[in-house]
């Protein structure tokens, strides 16, 4: 049987600060206030992030078909947050075209064509 290790042991040089650090709050942390700033300094984001803000008609959605925050006058969500699901490939170019789309519905643009 082999010996159990850190944790944490195995990463590479460019990611020490991880080895010292755990992933998530100590247990002495206890306001809002301190679990924030443990947040703001430690938290960070790997891959690419999407499908947080439900896009569509239904209750359960943050984000009407035009991009428009619900509740929220004059905000828009036109990144890869409105996104059903990730993609398979690379981010990149779906975030381009929300992005186009968006600017377009933001300007007023008739869509290209109909169904668009």
């Amino acid at each position: 049987m082999q010996e159990a290790s850190e944790p944490t042991s195995g990463f590479p040089p460019s990611r020490a600060r991880d080895r010292a650090d755990p992933r998530f709050p100590p247990a002495e942390l206890r306001t809002d206030e301190q679990i924030l700033s443990y947040v703001r300094q430690y938290g960070s984001v790997d891959y690419h992030p999407a499908g947080t803000c439900r896009m569509g008609a239904g209750a359960d959605a943050v984000v009407d078909p035009e991009d428009k925050l619900d509740g929220m006058d004059g905000i828009h969500v036109i990144d890869n947050s409105i996104m059903a699901y990730l993609n398979g490939g690379n981010t990149n170019a779906p975030a381009i075209m929300i992005g186009e789309k968006g600017a377009a519905l933001v300007r007023g643009e008739a869509p290209l064509h109909e169904g668009a």
